[in-house]
């Protein structure tokens, strides 16, 4: 059976039409310096998936749209201020939200950050926009994993209050072994107390941004996803990689 989210993606497609994925967040979203990182994975196993599922890779490749509306260091207000011309003037069908990093760092209280993601949520599902919220990932500190607890509560509050899929990439991805997926050095952050040519605690490597995508994948799109085979193919550099 077709998980419902691929299952409309599919019907827009067999129809001639564009199907548009936005996805939003901080700079774990952005992501410009780490490639694949987890937006660029599922969007590659997205077409890959509608090929199948379709029988013509040509509708998914040609019509399926990714979007990444990411903004490096973005606050819930951020996100709220910008959502007009980062995310509602695409038009998207479907938006993928990670928030809540940055907020507790920049003087963002739990409770107002709760007030900016109702909003923006909100905001969205007036436009008939599907959606999807996620938990940002742990860090590496288990302080900063502690300073981001009242966030979370928040994003599961709000989720439920408006009847919006939430996904906890935060505890998923305590199960994962952390210092396999925290390997990039940081060129320092003061306000965070790290250190020049520290190992970063907070954006994880390629490997990091699988996981991300891994949960992602299986929790919203009920598709299984083997990092082993996927990063086979990767290291040899292959035109399609196995996943």
């Amino acid at each position: 059976m077709v998980n419902k989210y691929l299952q409309k993606i599919k019907n827009f497609l067999e129809e001639d039409k564009v199907y548009k994925i936005a996805f939003l967040g901080d700079s774990i979203t952005s992501s410009e310096d780490i490639r694949p990182n987890y937006v660029d994975i599922i969007n590659y196993i997205l077409k890959e998936e509608l090929t199948k599922i379709t029988g013509n890779w040509e509708l998914p490749y040609w019509k399926l749209k990714i979007i990444n509306s990411g903004l490096n260091g973005a606050t819930s207000k951020l996100l709220l201020d910008t959502l007009k011309e980062n995310i509602l003037d695409y038009n998207p069908h479907l938006a993928i939200a990670m928030v809540g990093k940055n907020d507790p760092y920049l003087g963002i209280s739990s409770k107002s950050f709760s007030r900016n993601i109702e909003k923006v949520l909100s905001r969205m599902k007036t436009k008939n926009i599907d959606i999807v919220i996620c938990s940002p990932n742990a860090s590496l500190r288990t302080s900063f994993n502690e300073k981001i607890e009242p966030y979370l509560k928040e994003i599961k509050y709000v989720s439920n209050k408006l009847r919006i899929l939430y996904v906890d990439i935060f505890k998923e991805f305590q199960a994962f072994n952390l210092k396999q997926l925290f390997t990039v050095i940081s060129p320092g952050n003061k306000e965070l107390g790290i250190g020049r040519w520290e190992t970063d605690p907070i954006h994880p490597n390629t490997l990091g941004h699988a996981r991300i995508a891994q949960v992602i994948l299986e929790k919203v799109f009920k598709i299984k996803f083997n990092i082993k085979k996927f990063f086979k193919d990767l290291e040899k550099m292959n035109a399609f990689y196995r996943y």
